[in-house]
Order: structure tokens, then C-alpha cells, then sequence
């Protein structure tokens, strides 16, 4: 699945998951699941706040464009096993 910010970059993504969470300060977390071979310092660059602003997941008439988040709360890299995806990105709302 394609995800694109609003600075026009384009990832590959596996899914993307949205969530509440109340006991957090955070609030609600938009989880962005995918394989990386970039280094966490280079994902965090990519997911700079302009390019947050406006986060599109899909292509087509099943695109759905996402609105509100505004930094990287934290990355997540897995190595070895099995895994379906080896990174995880979670983007938060600013509170």
C-alpha cells in the first residue's frame, strides 16, 4: 500500500493502524507498519512535521487522506525472525 505526506514522498507501507490509547498523554497514535532498510536517524528525517500535515494512505478512489498528526512519538526496527514488517512508525496529534 502506497502512503504518501504531504511533501510528496511516497512509502511503501504494509498497513497502517489508528488508535486510542486513553492512559497515554498522547492521545490518539496513527501506527505505520513496513519494511525499511533505512536507518531510524534517516526514517525520522523523512517524517518531518510539514510533511505530516496532510498523510494520504492508498491510491485511487480508495485513497484516504489523514489530517491532524504532527510528530513522530517513536520508531521501532526488529531484526531477524519473521516478522511481516521490521519498522514501525508512530505519528501522534500534538496536544
Amino acid at each position: 500500500m502506497k502512503l504518501t505526506l504531504k511533501n510528496g514522498t511516497v512509502i511503501d507501507v504494509m498497513d497502517v493502524e489508528e488508535s486510542y490509547y486513553p492512559r497515554n498523554t498522547q492521545g490518539v497514535v496513527l501506527n505505520l507498519h513496513m519494511n525499511s532498510d533505512e536507518s531510524i536517524e534517516d526514517i525520522r528525517d523523512t517524517f518531518v512535521p510539514e510533511a505530516l500535515e496532510s498523510i494520504t494512505v492508498g491510491e485511487g478512489d480508495d485513497a484516504k487522506t489523514i489530517l491532524g498528526y504532527t510528530r513522530v512519538d517513536s520508531i521501532r526496527k526488529s531484526y531477524g525472525g519473521e516478522a511481516v514488517y521490521n519498522t514501525v512508525v508512530d505519528l501522534v496529534k500534538q496536544v
